[in-house]
């Protein structure tokens, strides 16, 4: 259909319609089937959870890199470009490829109207299953049962955790919530939970397919040891590890995923190579230009209750902290600003507004306050914001900018030149 990815790019924002979920997945069924597309030879995981699923990929992508193993991932959404959410060994899908499997997937589809989502990741589970992979891992959207990623078997099934988010999709309750995801388990697979509470379904879904269970605090372990960490699974005892920047939880869940996997692979010396210069772009990621930057995608209650988390341990401790926030109005705008509002000292408001479910200026304003947070600026962009802190900022403050992925998407270019 289109010989160039800018082309592609043009066509694709308009096959963004609302479709029945179920119909959504029967369609891509049909095009999996015409595409001949399969579960690839290697193992495989998928990885489900309100958060830490992109952690939880970027480590295992570390793990795979130190362990000298070929590593495919197909992960949503993306930063800065598009080609970033379909890699092999962290190295992002060329244009061309994009091309040709996007041209393939369109005809295949022949009568079938595809949308946005369909056409990219089943354009990246067509070339991933082409490559010569060690571990294919794909990143679950929303859900699980109806996503596209459910359309391929799996070996292992990673549930990070079950919180609140996407609810006018997947239901209000964690049972609910944890239904729609428990439906990726297969019969005989493998089941690692990073939940401290999972919800009883997870376990019902468990022994229903007889697979196996590896949950957090009970089969395998963290402990935390102020200025280092511990890790335990089976005979895997792993001590004085170097604190990464993530949370030690994610970091725990991809080193049981990868020992279940590769059962003689995950030694002290790996792990600590791994974790030496781990860094996952947008997930607790620290770029310095002038001051101290932490660019984190947390869009939920929880995702910035984490943020939090790592914002107060950092030493030394900033000076101040400016905030660059954009958010989309289906959140929980205001529990993640009360969680933050001791914490930063100035904010600097992004609006979304030309984008589905975008929040504008008035909508920010109200929700702030509400939570009685008034040393707030409206920005007209992300440059706008990027320009004026960095004229305020000194160079031990600490600028934060969450909310979005979009938001910490649009902030990386400035942040590399």
């Amino acid at each position: 259909m289109y010989t160039l990815l800018s082309e592609w790019l043009s066509y694709l924002p308009t096959t963004i319609f609302q479709q029945n979920p179920e119909v959504t997945f029967h369609n891509a069924k049909i095009i999996q089937s015409r595409l001949g597309l399969i579960k690839p030879s290697c193992f495989t995981i998928v990885i489900t959870g309100t958060n830490g699923k992109g952690s939880v990929v970027g480590c295992l992508e570390a793990l795979s890199k130190a362990a000298n193993l070929n590593i495919g991932t197909l992960t949503s959404p993306h930063l800065v470009k598009i080609n970033e959410r379909i890699r092999v060994n962290n190295i992002p899908i060329t244009d061309e490829d994009f091309c040709v499997a996007l041209n393939q997937v369109h005809q295949a589809a022949k009568e079938i109207k595809l949308n946005y989502f369909q056409y990219i990741n089943l354009a990246g589970l067509l070339f991933l299953t082409q490559q010569k992979l060690d571990l294919l891992v794909l990143e679950v959207g929303i859900g699980g049962r109806l996503d596209i990623t459910n359309i391929i078997d799996n070996d292992l099934v990673v549930i990070t955790n079950i919180d609140y988010d996407h609810c006018e999709v997947l239901g209000n309750t964690r049972e609910l919530i944890a239904k729609e995801k428990v439906a990726l388990i297969r019969p005989q697979g493998c089941v690692v939970v990073g939940d401290d509470l999972p919800p009883r379904v997870i376990y019902i879904a468990i022994n229903t397919q007889q697979a196996k269970g590896f949950f957090i605090n009970k089969d395998y372990r963290v402990y935390d040891r102020l200025s280092s960490w511990n890790y335990e699974f089976k005979q895997c005892k792993l001590t004085a590890l170097p604190k990464p920047h993530l949370l030690l939880r994610n970091v725990a869940i991809a080193f049981t995923a990868f020992n279940i996997v590769f059962p003689t692979k995950l030694t002290p010396l790996l792990a600590q190579e791994m974790l030496k210069n781990l860094s996952v772009p947008g997930r607790c990621q620290f770029l310095k230009k002038h001051c101290q930057w932490l660019l984190d995608v947390a869009h939920n209650p929880q995702g910035v209750q984490n943020l939090l988390e790592i914002i107060r341990v950092l030493q030394p401790k900033p000076t101040k902290i400016f905030a660059i926030f954009g958010v989309k109005e289906n959140k929980d705008i205001k529990t993640m600003l009360n969680i933050m509002a001791a914490e930063i000292n100035e904010w600097h408001l992004i609006e979304l507004s030309g984008l589905p479910k975008g929040t504008n200026f008035l909508q920010l304003e109200q929700m702030f306050r509400q939570s009685s947070i008034d040393c707030y600026y409206k920005s007209a962009n992300i440059k706008t914001a990027y320009q004026t802190i960095l004229e305020k900022a000194d160079v031990n403050d600490l600028v934060v900018v969450f909310g979005s992925f979009i938001v910490v998407g649009d902030i990386i270019p400035y942040l590399m030149e």
